[in-house]
C-alpha cells in the first residue's frame, strides 16, 4: 500500500470552501467576510467547480445567496452543503483526500488545533 498527498498545485475536480461562521472571529466584519468569501467563490467557478460547506439553517441560506448556486452567474456550478462546522480555515476541519494504490480516499485524521493551542 502506497499512501500519498497530492501537492497543492496537481489537478484537482474542484474547490472546498468552508463559510465563515464564527461570530467570535469575524464580529461585526462577519457581512463583509461573507461578501468577499462570496467573491471568491464566484471567481473559483469561473473556472471549475466549488462547493461551498455552511452551517445548516441560515448560514447556509446566506452562502446559497450570495453565491447564487444554479442561477447561471457562473460557467461551473457552485454547490452548497450544510455541514456542522464550527471554522472557516477547511485546511483544518475540511476533508484530506489522499491517492492509495492509485484510488482516491478520505484520510482520517483529528485536528487538534496545532498541538492543543486552543
Amino acid at each position: 500500500m502506497t499512501t500519498r498527498m497530492p501537492a497543492e498545485w496537481a489537478p484537482h475536480e474542484r474547490t472546498i470552501v468552508s463559510w465563515p461562521v464564527r461570530d467570535e472571529l469575524w464580529g461585526p466584519l462577519r457581512d463583509d467576510a461573507e461578501m468577499a468569501y462570496s467573491e471568491v467563490v464566484l471567481a473559483i467557478a469561473q473556472f471549475e467547480p466549488c462547493t461551498v460547506i455552511a452551517r445548516p439553517g441560515a448560514s447556509a441560506e446566506r452562502a446559497a445567496a450570495l453565491c447564487d448556486p444554479g442561477g447561471g452567474a457562473t460557467p461551473y456550478p457552485v454547490q452548497i452543503v450544510e455541514f456542522p462546522l464550527d471554522d472557516s480555515w477547511v485546511r483544518d476541519n475540511g476533508p484530506l483526500y489522499v491517492f492509495d494504490d492509485g484510488r482516491r480516499v478520505i484520510s482520517a485524521w483529528r485536528f487538534n488545533s496545532w498541538g492543543g493551542k486552543y
